[in-house]
């Protein structure tokens, strides 16, 4: 375990690396992603590039505690990478406590996903029978986001109910590592708060507090995945949208650009709007006051704007 917890925002790419060989064995490595062999069938996800990228020029982030609360971290000369430092210092602390998941840690995630996708490029099925997946990469107190996986009927419901028994609500988000890897592998996945804020500029900052506590619910988790159990990841729109999306996933980042560039998946997916104007219903459409009671959710004790 790290002597300081800070030290994981001041590492470079490599330290990190070699310092999470330490702790699991290495199952597969390229260069901008790394997958770490466990002991149980459940996968904790995170990266290690920010942005800021000072410490890429020889410039970690000067990190000290905001003068109003102790519990928060501010950088605000150099940025602060908490997005997505903080989540690879969760799953350190999970592997200095004895558990032994299996771990994915990417770089270039804030470039559009590019360790994701070489990833599934390079591992296209999933190289154990995985229960589901957390990647600790969300801003924020308490979120759990599933992205464009189906979470209003089945097997996606009955996921995304366990998760939200262990304290956290389901939330919006656009992308994350997981939105390329659980299509690809066919694995539930869920992104959790890990209590940084106003990502991605000098302002950003970090609530220890909040982090401490997605730590120990997954640490929880993790303790009961056999209770959790197995769960498939089935598309929200249908199960040909998450396959367009891995296939054009795959084709756009040989083509050196981010699949939402690719004029030719924009072309071949029929989005919600278009689908209604040609008379198909969406599961949407069937359930709408389950949908409106998830827009609601809320937790009370958000972060608090500075």
């Amino acid at each position: 375990m790290l002597n300081n917890p800070l030290d994981m925002f001041t590492m470079s790419i490599q330290d990190v690396r070699s310092h999470f060989r330490s702790l699991l064995p290495v199952y597969q490595e390229d260069k901008h992603y790394m997958v770490l062999k466990g002991d149980i069938p459940v996968v904790l996800v995170a990266h290690m590039d920010t942005v800021p990228m000072g410490w890429r020029g020889g410039f970690p982030p000067y990190i000290h505690s905001h003068p109003q609360r102790s519990e928060v971290f501010i950088a605000p000369h150099t940025g602060l990478g908490a997005d997505d430092r903080a989540g690879c210092l969760g799953i350190e602390i999970l592997l200095s406590h004895g558990h032994r998941p299996w771990v994915i840690l990417t770089d270039l995630e804030e470039c559009g996903g590019v360790g994701a996708q070489e990833l599934v490029i390079d591992i296209p099925s999933k190289p154990h029978d995985f229960y589901f997946m957390i990647q600790l990469d969300r801003h924020g107190y308490n979120d759990a986001v599933f992205y464009d996986m189906n979470t209003l009927y089945g097997e996606g419901k009955q996921f995304c109910k366990k998760v939200e028994s262990y304290g956290f609500a389901e939330d919006t988000g656009t992308f994350s590592d997981i939105s390329v890897i659980a299509p690809a592998w066919g694995v539930a996945a869920v992104n959790l708060s890990v209590g940084y804020h106003n990502e991605h500029t000098k302002n950003e900052s970090w609530n220890y507090t909040f982090f401490i506590s997605t730590v120990q619910k997954v640490h929880k988790m993790l303790l009961e995945y056999e209770q959790i159990g197995p769960h498939k990841y089935i598309a929200q729109y249908g199960a040909e949208y998450g396959q367009d999306l891995y296939y054009y996933s795959r084709r756009s980042f040989r083509r050196g650009l981010p699949w939402w560039e690719d004029d030719d998946y924009k072309h071949s997916v029929n989005f919600p709007r278009e689908r209604e104007d040609k008379g198909i219903e969406w599961q949407e459409d069937q359930d709408t006051d389950e949908v409106q009671r998830q827009r609601e959710k809320h937790v009370s004790g958000k972060w608090d704007e500075y």
